[in-house]
């Protein structure tokens, strides 16, 4: 019912006066011009509802512009349509504003301080702008249609350890803008389809450990995570695609378990750009296709995991991981294919017993570029280049590696020894000991022998510091061959020990906690053609991080595989061994996000009401767990 202008305070009258003129309701100039005879700004949230939905209103088509308002309830516009924007500016809602599923033009919310907000399935014409405002729980816009651009610039949103700004599956026409932006929790835009970029320079994310999951995004435009970007959590932008750059220069990425970059099987057509970005935590860059990858100055520590995993990454144009580059960690770059890899200047240490560079099956026509500039402690991996590549860039090979040099060292003492132990055997011949002047062709031979030894000493120390290097390097293949002999057996044996264990371990699963919950249900009617009497049931099957009420449960804990945004479980059910029709349903489970259900449909009749109905709980073919069900006493109770 809509109100009447007896009913309202001289603060609403005056805010519907200005609606109707189409003017900007001013309080805080009110207040400033005329304190003695200032009406108040404490708005009812029915009011502001109902003067934004209600046809009896005459609104401007300016829409409803408010401005140091005090709202005092919640203003509920759930499912209701906006006839005119909103526009909010410098305002208080206490008890928030609930949008789910409503339809508007444009709404701006700026420089408020909101309680809550909650836009789930929220459709917007053109922008959605809550830009320097402060929100005091999490902003909920899951499934929300934006026809312009959402934007966050500025704002402040204090949610959980879980989320602060929840947009899974959301479209936006215009771009996403978290310029500066300081938000504690998670953002989550899972699924989300953008037009225009998304862009969060500046922004500051702490509070969860996945700061940002953008996983299966499709982003049409440029993804800008610079200028100071800080994330107390891992950022992931997996399984997706990016039609323009990638900006990461000037970041700190921080991730507590382990991996705080993660782009793997993402496509991007542009550039990926992280110069000088200081990552505490590995990036993972497997089978990612980019134009082209730089990370100069950029700064790694992994904590004993893989810094930089590139294996299976296609780059259309260089890699630059030099000027500066430093790897606390093993780097990989199998069968990554690159125009070249550049890793002048660039300084990479794995620790004791760990291979620092493996570039095995490396495909990039110009090779992998090292220089005398480049350090990397530990052993390199390069095999199945080809011969053409290390012949003709000999000087890109350069041997700075400790085990280099140990077998540079080795190659020369056996090069001594070799040669001088003839010559000294040879000497010591006496005349009398051979016959027919053989003795004197022996000190002939020795002699010459220690002056080649000589020359090749003058020719070593005098060489170029390209050829030496590939002297250096052909010296450490041999002892390098010799080192790879002894331990070929071990190596083999080792290997065969791992694949048995493989095998045996089964499928890695992937880590979830929860619960598994079930109970049978009654229809309220037979359907056609079953005997009077007969009672058709419905078994209802929920997996969530709560137990459901008044249903049979048992806790889901799977910890010691991989973690993944969303788990895929199969749920199996059967009675007296004889399974139910459909044989199984795939459930795909947020992790600690919500719950998700799945019915089937049993026949009626059943043979004795406290007949028992097993439900299979299946994740990559492995049973995780198995739940009972009772018609006659439900309840706990597991197989």
């Amino acid at each position: 019912m809509p109100y009447l202008p007896d009913d309202l305070s001289p603060a609403e009258n005056e805010l519907a006066s200005a609606a109707r003129r189409g003017a900007v309701c001013d309080f805080e100039i009110l207040r400033d011009y005329d304190p003695s005879d200032f009406p108040g700004s404490a708005l009812r949230a029915e009011f502001l509802a109902d003067l934004c939905t209600e046809r009896s209103w005459r609104i401007h088509y300016k829409g409803v512009r408010l401005r140091g308002a005090e709202v005092v309830g919640q203003v509920d516009l759930e499912s209701a349509e906006l006839r005119r924007p909103l526009h909010l500016v410098g305002c208080t809602l206490e008890d928030g504003i609930v949008l789910d599923d409503a339809t508007a033009k444009r709404i701006s919310i700026m420089n408020c301080s909101v309680g809550h907000f909650s836009g789930r399935g929220l459709t917007v014409a053109h922008d959605l702008i809550l830009e320097s405002s402060a929100f005091q729980s999490p902003v909920a816009l899951s499934s929300a249609s934006i026809g312009g651009a959402l934007i966050l610039r500025w704002a402040t949103v204090h949610g959980d350890e879980l989320r602060a700004v929840t947009a899974d599956l959301i479209e936006v026409g215009a771009g996403v803008h978290l310029q500066a932006a300081t938000l504690v929790g998670a953002v989550r835009l899972a699924g989300a389809s953008i037009r225009g970029g998304l862009f969060a320079s500046a922004a500051r994310i702490s509070g969860s450990d996945i700061a940002l999951e953008a996983s299966h995004c499709a982003i049409r435009g440029a993804v800008a995570l610079d200028g100071g970007f800080t994330s107390d959590g891992a950022v992931v932008l997996s399984h997706g695609f990016v039609d323009g750059p990638m900006f990461l220069s000037d970041s700190r990425l921080k991730a507590p378990r382990g991996c705080a970059l993660s782009l793997q099987a993402t496509t991007i057509t542009g550039e990926v750009e992280a110069q000088r970005l200081a990552c505490e935590g590995g990036i993972d860059l497997r089978n990612l296709t980019a134009a082209a990858i730089d990370a100069r100055g950029t700064t790694i520590v992994s904590r004993g995991a893989t810094a930089c995993d590139a294996s299976r990454a296609k780059v259309d144009g260089r890699v630059e991981l030099s000027h500066g580059f430093r790897a606390d960690g093993p780097i990989s770059l199998v069968e990554l294919s690159a125009t070249e890899v550049n890793l002048e200047g660039s300084t990479i240490d794995s620790g004791p017993n760990t291979v620092a560079l493996d570039a095995r099956h490396l495909d990039s026509p110009l090779g992998l570029r090292l220089g005398r500039g480049a350090l990397i402690r530990g052993p390199v991996r390069a095999r199945g280049w080809g011969r053409r590549m290390i012949t003709r860039f000999p000087h890109r090979v350069a041997a700075r590696t400790d085990p280099g040099r140990w077998a540079v060292a080795l190659a020369a003492l056996l090069g001594f020894v070799a040669i001088a132990w003839p010559a000294a055997w040879a000497l010591r011949l006496r005349p009398s000991t051979a016959p027919g002047g053989a003795t004197a062709s022996l000190q002939t031979l020795a002699w010459l022998n220690l002056a080649l030894l000589l020359l090749l000493s003058v020719y070593l120390i005098a060489l170029p510091t390209a050829q030496k290097d590939w002297v250096s390097r052909r010296a450490a293949s041999l002892g390098v061959w010799s080192i790879r002999s002894a331990r070929k057996r071990e190596s083999f044996a080792r290997q065969v020990a791992e694949q048995v264990r493989s095998e045996l371990a089964g499928p890695e699963l992937d880590n979830y906690t929860g619960h598994l919950s079930a109970v049978l249900e009654s229809l309220p009617t037979p359907t056609e053609g079953q005997p009077a009497g007969a009672q058709p049931l419905r078994l209802r099957v929920t997996i969530g991080p709560d137990e459901e009420p008044d249903a049979p449960s048992i806790p889901i804990e799977i910890t010691d595989g991989r973690d993944v945004p969303i788990v895929e479980f199969e749920v199996r059910p059967t009675v007296r061994g004889r399974p139910i029709e459909p044989r199984s349903q795939t459930v795909s489970v947020p992790v600690r996000w919500e719950r998700q259900q799945v019915y089937f449909g049993l026949p009626a009749g059943l043979p004795s009401p406290d007949i028992d109905v097993f439900v299979e709980l299946l994740q990559k073919g492995e049973t995780v767990d198995v739940l009972r069900v009772n018609r006659q006493t439900p309840g706990l109770d597991r197989a």
